[in-house]
């Protein structure tokens, strides 16, 4: 258990994203097939901040919030595995974990649909109890 003040704290979202790959994107009304679907626990700006940070070497705590959901569970467990305090990851009851639908076709061009799940930005309370004196770095 991490006990000691984090030398950065990052708050921000996080989300995960779904990547479709097609041949090409469908006309409106159409249905196409996808040739991959995949599961990417990556998908906030904040989240990803922090696990950079934490690779590198540095205490980092995240302050964010999720669902209480999978998705939530997934983006926790991928934060602890590169050091990232999440004791100040708080846990929506109403609302889902964000989550984006990347469609990719084959030359690689993209659309993107979010999900958009719980913010942070009502809770500066939390963020004083994560962050002592350590400097903040707030994502989107």
């Amino acid at each position: 258990m991490v006990t000691a003040a984090p030398q950065i704290v990052v708050v921000g979202s996080h989300g995960v994203g779904q990547v479709v790959r097609v041949e090409r994107f469908p006309a409106p009304g159409e249905t196409v097939n996808s040739v991959r679907w995949d599961v990417s626990p990556d998908g906030g700006k904040g989240s990803n901040q922090a696990i950079a940070v934490g690779r590198l070497g540095c205490s980092v705590a995240f302050v964010g919030i999720v669902g209480r959901d999978a998705l939530g569970d997934l983006g926790d467990e991928w934060m602890c595995a590169a050091g990232v305090d999440t004791r100040h990851l708080l846990r929506s009851p109403t609302g889902a974990t964000s989550t984006g639908i990347v469609i990719v076709d084959a030359s690689g061009q993209n659309s993107i649909i979010n999900a958009d799940g719980p913010r942070t930005s009502s809770r500066p309370t939390t963020w004083r109890c994560a962050c002592g004196t350590s400097p903040v770095l707030q994502c989107c």
